[in-house]
Parts: structure tokens; C-alpha cells; sequence
């Protein structure tokens, strides 16, 4: 959810809405399950990258402490895994500093796929990039 209203932007309320609803995030934090939209997005764009297997059912992020929280069910697991990461923004740059699973094996083999192939990812430009500026 955005922290800082912007003073010169007229709909400043539609974005903090559009925002909210785009994280499922409440009012208080907490997780619910994702705009339809935004989890069709996902799933398609999962689908692009072959990870047909994962399923984003809750995604939370929250700006002010520059932390996301997501529920994912993955096939083959029988209950959804709950993870945890935390950022940092560096010009157009997202730098993953910590992630964590619900299941241990999971945090490690994060960590270590982090750690092997690299925590800091490109933000695109335009109007996706703009949109993901304004969620984190």
C-alpha cells in the first residue's frame, strides 16, 4: 500500500485503492486472496518463464519497510508455502537482501539460487516499470 500521498496528482485515492487491491493487502496487512486480474497476470506471465507449477495465492507488499509477503502453492506440496523477502531499491535496480520460506530446505535452496545467480534484478521501463515503482 502507498505510504506518501503525492500533494499534486489528482485520483491519489484511485492509485492507493489500485494499489491495495493489486498486493491483496488490507488495510491492516493482512493477506486476501489476489485481484482476479492480477492473478491471471501472474499466472501467465509464470506460465512465459515455464513455472506453470507455482501459484501466487496472496501477495502482500508493503513499501515502508521495503518487504513483500506471498503465499504460493507449488504442485506436489501439500500445503501453500508462505515466504518472505526483503528489498532494497538501487536506481533501477530491485536487490533481493533476504528471503525466507516457510519450509527451511526451501529458504536454503533460495539462498542459495540468490547467492549463485545474482539478487539484483532490472526493473523495466515504461509503463510496467512504472507501476511496479509505485506498488514498492
Amino acid at each position: 500500500m502507498l505510504q506518501a500521498k503525492p500533494r499534486n496528482l489528482e485520483g491519489v485515492e484511485g492509485l492507493e485503492r489500485a494499489a491495495d487491491h493489486a498486493t491483496a493487502s488490507s488495510a491492516t496487512g493482512t493477506a486476501r486472496p489476489l485481484n482476479p486480474v492480477i492473478q491471471k497476470a501472474l499466472d501467465a506471465k509464470l506460465g512465459q518463464l515455464g513455472i506453470d507449477w507455482l501459484k501466487v495465492d496472496s501477495l502482500v507488499i508493503r513499501s515502508a519497510d521495503k518487504s513483500v509477503f506471498a503465499t504460493v502453492s507449488l504442485d506436489g506440496e501439500a500445503e501453500p508455502v508462505e515466504l518472505t523477502v526483503l528489498y532494497k531499491l538501487e536506481g533501477d535496480q530491485l536487490v533481493v537482501e533476504n528471503v525466507e520460506a516457510s519450509k527451511p530446505w526451501m529458504s536454503k535452496a533460495l539462498q542459495l539460487a540468490l547467492d549463485t545467480k545474482g539478487s539484483s534484478f532490472t526493473l523495466p521501463t515504461g509503463m510496467a516499470g512504472m507501476a511496479i515503482r509505485i506498488l514498492l
